[in-house]
């Protein structure tokens, strides 16, 4: 079989055949080049025909090649003027014009092959079978060896008809150039002998580019399915006769033909030998994907390449398809390089999707991942403003890097927990956790409790007064390392307070007697919460204090107490000015500050809760005061209070008014993520987090504080803690 020229073996043979036909000309008919009229026909013919095999269409013809040849040749066979020709000017002429038809039927198969190529013809036997046909008539009489070869007659026969020897020579020589081509065959045999006396090269041809998806996207039609491997970085011969590395990604059935799909990376210094153009080689010596892997990371963190950035991306969120088979979830943190900056995204989410090829669609995965912005030490994740260039290569980070973050902030940065599959931390300033207030909000048992703990660990530790509202009865047991001092009414008073609100309620008339009564009640009780309250937050020993009414039943009477305690410890801080932090914890805030309209019935007794609550947040600040909010009903908070909570850390939730008052925190895509978060996963964002944007953290599961909530929550450990209890009071 010959072999296919290379690009400057075409060109040395086209000179030498234009070479060889100036010498013909000049030796056969004593013209080196003929000029006149009808005798430098062959020449011209001659020579388009060569440039046309050498540089257009070298190995097959086209329909289109075709559709050009045919059309040509139709166009100089009907203005070729024969008249000048003494003898057998009419059967030269009958010979020109069934020429000329032959070359218009060639031209509409050629145009009709062409039209049927962009038809699905599955379907369609019948055009099927004509496309077909069309096909094989413009691709074997389209070529343009016959389609010139009329032309060239006609002027060798009717315009050298004196010069019997010149048309011999001519005939003679026209058709061992058309047939022959002698000089491509001494090329193609030097080659051969090439071939034959060096040492045997073991680079393995396995395809040729189908296309190039700009850029850095290569389609390449494989002769077998096992040589496309991922592990070995292959070799591509590109048209513009540079060589570059491929790095495979996946293969994919088309119509009958395989196409591998790879990722080109930069011009390879191993070039393969011999290699011809559009071809794609896996070499014998082949770099490691790996090492190829971690050029193309730069200065990113180690990692896998897992696809690449398709259409639809922005720049808040980046589509991609996901080429490996590498295990990939929501939460997952990604990558992408735009000149020397790494953009990270976090995954949010994917979807399956059929690629767009006109036969055999691909199925596919598409995943979807909001941008996290560029990794500053000191200033965490700070937004990108702008979007990758398509195609881009997507990384996901290995679960062993690490990633520190320096702390700016006086009080120290918390640690929330880390980025699922990752050691990144995500941090939060904690001077602005408490400044600016901060809500906890998730289904029970998502662990939201458990970051209240560790917030409540880490403020003792910076020497704030923690006082935590806590009607679950969790607290004590569970902090009784810090020596929690125990706030609160006593029985008597608890139960007298029930009942002057309840005589109150069920006074006749405007019950006048049983307000006085109630009035006098809280104020002579007023001077013993004083008293506690200045106790705890004016003495050094004391640095968690709890507050719980266990002997009360009644949410009236639950409400009123908690404002008393509440408006205590706000005139204490307005009136010493900063002299302690003060955190306010209130766990389950739904009973605390409950949304008004949704407790109509204690309307003076929420109102008077949800004002006082609405002044430390509105003026806690400059008191030194800050809120620690924590609910499993978002619906039922107090949006006053969750309004003043700058920084927002979410669970799992599923209950629709929850998500949609979370749709004005977050961005759709992360709300829609909500109900799909793990055990321990959860979204931050707002004035505290190190991240211009929201993000999805998990905490790092601890056995003893699992074992510790379960022993809780047991019938049988909830009566050890009641023992425990019952004995520290005697």
């Amino acid at each position: 079989m010959k072999s296919e020229l290379s690009i400057t073996q075409r060109l040395i043979s086209l000179i030498i055949y234009l070479v060889i036909l100036i010498i013909i000309s000049g030796v056969v008919t004593g013209v080196w080049i003929p000029t006149e009229g009808g005798k430098s026909i062959w020449f011209y013919i001659a020579l388009g025909f060569f440039f046309f095999t050498h540089l257009t269409s070298p190995y097959f013809v086209t329909p289109k090649d075709s559709l050009v040849n045919s059309l040509t040749s139709a166009l100089l066979l009907a203005t070729v003027n024969l008249t000048s020709i003494n003898s057998l000017g009419n059967e030269l002429n009958i010979f020109r014009w069934v020429s000329f038809w032959v070359s218009i039927l060639v031209a509409i198969c050629a145009l009709i092959s062409i039209i049927l190529f962009s038809i699905n013809l599955s379907e369609r036997p019948g055009l099927s079978a004509i496309s077909k046909l069309t096909y094989t008539i413009s691709d074997h009489v389209g070529r343009g060896q016959i389609m010139f070869s009329p032309l060239v007659l006609i002027s060798i026969i009717g315009f050298y008809q004196s010069e019997i020897i010149q048309q011999l020579w001519l005939l003679f020589l026209w058709s061992i150039l058309l047939f022959l081509e002698p000089f491509d065959l001494l090329l193609n045999i030097y080659g051969n002998i090439r071939e034959l006396i060096k040492p045997k090269s073991k680079d393995i041809k396995v395809g040729v580019i189908q296309r190039i998806d700009e850029p850095g996207i290569i389609r390449v039609k494989l002769e077998r399915s096992d040589q496309w491997n991922p592990e070995k970085v292959h070799i591509v011969h590109l048209p513009d006769s540079r060589q570059v590395e491929v790095l495979p990604l996946f293969i994919q059935l088309l119509n009958s033909d395989l196409i591998g799909t790879g990722y080109c990376h930069k011009d390879t210094s191993s070039k393969v030998s011999e290699s011809t153009s559009g071809e794609v080689y896996c070499p014998d010596v082949s770099r490691n994907s790996q090492d190829v892997i971690k050029e193309m990371c730069g200065d990113g963190p180690s990692a896998n390449l897992i696809g690449f950035v398709v259409e639809n991306s922005d720049i808040s969120r980046i589509c991609f398809e996901v080429s490996t088979k590498i295990h990939l979830e929501e939460g997952w943190i990604i990558y992408v390089r735009q000149d020397k900056q790494i953009i990270y995204y976090q995954i949010l989410n994917a979807q399956t999707k059929e690629e767009s090829f006109s036969q055999n669609p691909r199925g596919t995965q598409i995943g979807f991942a909001e941008q996290l912005g560029i990794l500053d030490p000191k200033k965490g994740f700070v937004r990108y403003g702008w979007l990758p260039v398509m195609n881009s290569p997507v990384f996901l980070p290995r679960t062993s890097t690490e990633i520190k973050l320096e702390s700016t902030d006086s009080l120290g940065d918390f640690n929330l927990g880390f980025i699922p599959n990752s050691k990144i931390p995500v941090n939060a300033r904690f001077s602005d956790m408490f400044e600016y207030h901060t809500a906890i909000l998730g289904s029970t048992g998502t662990g939201k409790t458990e970051l209240a703990f560790d917030i409540i660990r880490y403020a003792t530790k910076q020497g704030f007064k923690i006082i935590c509202v806590d009607f679950t009865g969790e607290y004590l047991p569970r902090l009784k390392d810090l020596d929690p001092k125990t706030l609160g009414l006593d029985e008597k008073q608890a139960r007298e307070l029930q009942k002057k609100l309840f005589d109150v309620e069920t006074g006749e008339y405007a019950a006048g007697k049983e307000k006085i009564a109630l009035y006098e009640f809280v104020e002579s009780i007023r001077p013993a919460i004083q008293g506690q309250v200045n106790e705890f937050l004016d003495q050094e020993g004391f640095v968690l204090g709890v507050f719980s009414l266990d002997e009360i039943a009644n949410t009236k009477a639950t409400l009123r107490a908690t404002e008393l305690y509440l408006s205590t410890i706000f005139d204490w801080a307005r009136k010493y000015r900063r002299k302690r932090r003060i955190l306010l914890v209130l766990e389950e805030a739904h009973t605390i500050v409950p949304e008004a309209n949704l407790f109509s019935f204690d309307k003076v007794e929420t109102g008077a809760v949800i004002g006082r609550m609405a002044q430390i947040a509105l003026q806690g600040r400059k008191y030194g005061i800050g809120l620690l909010l924590i609910s499993q009903r978002t619906a039922l908070v107090s949006k006053t209070l969750l309004s003043q909570c700058n920084t927002v850390l979410s669970f799992t939730m599923h209950d629709e008014t929850g998500l949609n008052y979370l749709s004005t925190v977050f961005s759709s895509d992360h709300v829609k993520a909500i109900p799909n978060l793990k055990f321990l996963q959860g979204i931050a964002f707002g004035k505290a987090l190190r991240s211009d944007r929201p993000i999805i953290f998990e905490l790092i599961e601890d056995a003893s504080k699992r074992k510790a909530s379960e022993t809780l929550n047991h019938p049988i450990g909830q009566q050890i803690v009641t023992s425990a209890q019952a004995i520290e009071g005697i």
